[in-house]
């Protein structure tokens, strides 16, 4: 990955970023690392401005770095902050990126910019675990999805979410918070494949709990574990049944 060419991930990032913007577009990329994002963006002419955030060191230079190596100096301010600390009311920013990072820290930086009044109406998130909580926050806080997007990226799985502040809440289903607004709509095959997979990693786990056991002579926290797990699996095939075969 370089500034020409973005992983997957971005792309779709930067495809949001270009859809849902409003011009001029001046964008906030929180946790940027070698400021990929921000420096494609510029060098094809889709942003104005960009600030790139690095909360450690290393990233903080690599970001600069790339920064100087594309000439995109008076362009993009590379800032050694914690989140949306990076952010300062002289850069008028209008749009913001937050990527490649857990969903519980994504929801805390979210959390911090809310408070701090720096998030701006427009985000686009790529979290890489704990997506419903990430979901959750959005909700709580008036962000409505406007669209959201599974990628299958070297065999593993992720989802990028684009969201917009509104003046009421989306009163999102516990369903819709789990697996997403527009997936439950547009499903799709990488939607459909992370599920499955994820019912048959349920469905392994749970016959090893019940392997050979008579369920009166369980121990109680292997019954807990496994009332648990068929939980998920009866919420999950809710709305995607198993249709692979248990092997």
């Amino acid at each position: 990955m370089n500034t020409e060419r973005l992983s997957k991930r971005l792309d779709q990032v930067a495809q949001y970023i270009v859809k849902y913007g409003q011009k001029p577009i001046r964008l906030a990329d929180i946790g940027s690392d070698h400021a990929y994002l921000p420096c494609n963006l510029l060098k094809n002419h889709q942003i104005e401005y960009a600030v790139a955030g690095e909360v450690v060191a290393g990233p903080y230079h690599s970001a600069l770095k790339q920064v100087r190596a594309n000439q995109l100096d008076e362009q993009v301010t590379v800032r050694l902050a914690d989140g949306f600390e990076a952010v300062e009311a002289s850069d008028a920013i209008n749009f913001a990126a937050v990527c490649g990072m857990g969903g519980g820290l994504i929801v805390s930086i979210l959390e911090a910019g809310y408070q701090a009044n720096k998030l701006p109406d427009r985000i686009v998130l790529q979290p890489n675990t704990a997506v419903a909580k990430v979901r959750a926050w959005l909700h709580e806080h008036n962000y409505h999805i406007l669209n959201e997007k599974f990628i299958e990226e070297r065999g593993q799985f992720y989802e990028v979410l684009m969201a917009q502040l509104k003046s009421e809440k989306a009163n999102y289903t516990s369903q819709e918070i789990m697996f997403g607004p527009v997936h439950i709509v547009k499903r799709g095959p990488v939607f459909e494949d992370y599920w499955q997979n994820e019912l048959h990693h349920h469905y392994f786990i749970l016959s090893q709990l019940e392997d050979g056991l008579d369920p009166a002579e369980m121990a109680e926290d292997r019954k807990t574990k496994i009332e648990c797990i068929q939980a998920e699996i009866d919420k999950i095939e809710e709305v995607i049944p198993y249709d692979r075969p248990f092997l």
